[in-house]
């Protein structure tokens, strides 16, 4: 049986999640309001112990490349520590400032996911 370090490292050289960490089971949390109503429940996925531990390793990698790179942009404030929506949205104000100014295209994409299971 092959170490579970190797089957990580082979799954991130190849770019292919594992399809046996693919599986969660669901539960509903009640957040507030009437009971009896879907709307006022949240879903919780309960993911298998290695694809916690694969999601804390792909953290540390995406970390460590932002990190020893210095790759700066607002589309990656998710996962950084000490980033936060507001540093986010500054830079899009900074970068979109420097477009108008130099006369350059813009464009923008935005979602919201505010509930994005209802």
């Amino acid at each position: 049986m092959p170490r579970p370090s190797h089957s990580y490292n082979t799954s991130i050289s190849q770019e292919k999640f594992p399809d046996h960490l693919k599986y969660s089971g669901v539960v509903r949390i009640f957040k507030n309001g009437d009971k009896p109503l879907i709307a006022h429940y949240r879903p919780i996925f309960l993911l298998t112990g290695f694809s916690k531990i694969y999601e804390i390793l792909i953290y540390h990698r995406l970390n460590s490349a932002h990190t020893t790179t210095q790759y700066n942009s607002f589309s990656t404030v998710w996962f950084r520590k000490g980033s936060s929506m507001e540093n986010a949205t500054y830079q899009l104000i900074e970068t979109v400032s420097y477009a108008w100014n130099s006369k350059k295209c813009i464009a923008g994409l935005f979602c919201d996911l505010t509930k994005p299971f209802f």
